[in-house]
């Protein structure tokens, strides 16, 4: 979560109450956000590690004469640095999700029935996953906003991902069939 609140304070400086409806809004699907105070102890780490800092009264926007002021949040220079580090760091393929799975197929290789079962199963997932996404709108490429167009950049990512993902589903079922032929045959067992 601690990434998710520095992106939004990249995006436009605030106080923890607004940033935690931000978050809510953006990320409520993928993240659970129970209460504004974890968007408060994210702060506080970050702003421990020098990522993010409270910006002077002089920056801030008028609070009003009854109201406490609010502390505003703005990220600092290693702040933003640190998020497109980590960023491009998510952007990649998760080499230990790979090996975890690679080594998974491996327990079920011996029964191809089940190994079969897996391949349906994931392509059903993978099949499911590109039906809910939204199509692109190439139309509005160039002049949308800049938050619809990173918006659609990682949508056409996913879908990428997703069409691969397919790719590699046929693939493996035709190795499948090819490896029960030759075991057929005659050619090797287990």
């Amino acid at each position: 979560m601690n990434f998710a609140v520095l992106g939004l304070v990249i995006e436009r400086p605030s106080y923890g109450y607004e940033l935690s409806k931000r978050l809510q809004s953006r990320f409520g699907e993928l993240l659970e956000v129970r209460s504004p105070s974890h968007v408060y102890a994210a702060l506080d780490r970050l702003q421990g590690e020098g990522l993010v800092e409270g910006m002077p009264a002089e920056v801030r926007t008028a609070e009003g004469p009854s109201r406490q002021p609010k502390v505003h949040y703005r990220a600092t220079a290693a702040g933003a640095f640190a998020y497109r580090q980590w960023l491009a760091e998510r952007l990649r393929d998760d080499e230990e999700r790979v090996e975890l799975l690679g080594k998974l197929i491996a327990v079920g290789a011996r029964d191809p029935e089940a190994l079969g079962d897996m391949l349906d199963r994931y392509d059903a997932e993978c099949v499911a996953a590109t039906q809910r996404m939204p199509l692109a709108d190439r139309a509005a490429a160039g002049v949308e906003p800049p938050a619809e167009f990173v918006r659609r950049l990682v949508a056409e990512e996913r879908r990428f991902v997703l069409e691969a993902q397919l790719r590699w589903i046929d693939y493996a079922r035709e190795e499948l069939r090819a490896r029960a032929e030759r075991q057929r045959a005659g050619g090797f067992g287990g």
